[in-house]
C-alpha cells in the first residue's frame, strides 16, 4: 500500500506498520512522518541515500545463519518445512542444540545426530553448539576422564557429520561467552586444535574483554559490529556479523 495520505487510528486500537522505500533515482531523500493526537504529536525523521550499485547475485555466497532448532515445539514434525523456508530465506548454515549431540554420552551421538542430519541436507556450514557454559562448573571438567570422553564424543560426531557428506564442520563451544568462561574456552581450544588439528571453532562475542583473547582460537568469529570493534579491524579470521 502506498502511503500518500493519513491514517486514522481508534481509540483503543493497536497497528503495526512496516515501510520498504524504494529507490528510483540516486542521491539523498528526506522524509518526515507525523504521528499526532488530540493532545500530543511526534515527528519521525529518516536519510536515506540511493546509490547506484549492481550485485551479481549468481556468484554472491555469504553465509546466513539463524538457531532453528528442529526439537523446538513449533517445529517438530514440520522439519520438511522448515528447512524448505530456510533455503528459500537463503540460509545456509545450520545449528544443532546441545539436546541433540549428546556430549555425555558418546555411544550415542551417532543415532540421534544421525536421524536430525536426515533432515539437514543441503546446509553448507553446520554448527555444533555443544554450550560447555553448562560444564565448566561441573567436577571433572577438563581432567583426564572428560577429555577423554570429549574427544570420542568428537571424533564420532565427526565421522557422523562427514558420513552424511557434511564437509564444514565447526564446534560451538559458548554462546555470546562471558568474560568469566573466556580461559576454559581457551583452554578447551588450544588442547583440542592441538590433538584433533583440523578441528574447527565457531564463536558467538558480544564483550570486549573476550575478543582479543578469542580471535586466535576461533575459525569463524560472530559478533555485533560496534564502533569499538569494528570487523573491519579483525584479520586472520572468518568474520560474520549480527
Amino acid at each position: 500500500v502506498v502511503l500518500d495520505s493519513a491514517i486514522q487510528i481508534f481509540p483503543g486500537e493497536t497497528k503495526f506498520f512496516l515501510a520498504r522505500i524504494t529507490g528510483r533515482s540516486t542521491g539523498l531523500d528526506k522524509k518526515v512522518v507525523r504521528v499526532e493526537s488530540k493532545t500530543n504529536s511526534a515527528t519521525i525523521a529518516y536519510n536515506a541515500t540511493i546509490k547506484n550499485i549492481s550485485i551479481d547475485i549468481t556468484n554472491l555466497k555469504m553465509n546466513s545463519v539463524v538457531w532453528a532448532y528442529y526439537n523446538y515445539p513449533l517445529l517438530i514434525n514440520r522439519e520438511l518445512s522448515a528447512q524448505k523456508d530456510l533455503f528459500s530465506h537463503h540460509i545456509n548454515t545450520m545449528v544443532i542444540p546441545p539436546g541433540v549431540l549428546s556430549l555425555g554420552n558418546p555411544s550415542k551421538v551417532n543415532k540421534i545426530l544421525g536421524d536430525y542430519l536426515n533432515n539437514c541436507i543441503g546446509f553448507r556450514n553446520i554448527l555444533l553448539f555443544v554450550n560447555l557454559a553448562n560444564v565448566v562448573k561441573s567436577n571433572g571438567f577438563f581432567d583426564d576422564k572428560w577429555k577423554t570422553s570429549f574427544l570420542q564424543w568428537y571424533d564420532s560426531a565427526i565421522g557422523t557429520l562427514q558420513s552424511k557428506g557434511f564437509e564444514n564442520n565447526y564446534l560451538y563451544l559458548f554462546d555470546e561467552i562471558s568474560k568469566e568462561d573466556v580461559p576454559a574456552f581457551v583452554e578447551v581450544a588450544v588442547w583440542l586444535k592441538k590433538v584433533r588439528p583440523s578441528a574447527k571453532l565457531y564463536g558467538t562475542v558480544n564483550k570486549d574483554e573476550a575478543l582479543n583473547k578469542l580471535i586466535p582460537v576461533l575459525d569463524i568469529i560472530q559478533i555485533i559490529n560496534k564502533n569499538n570493534y569494528s570487523i573491519d579491524t579483525i584479520s586472520k579470521v572468518n568474520k560474520w556479523i549480527y
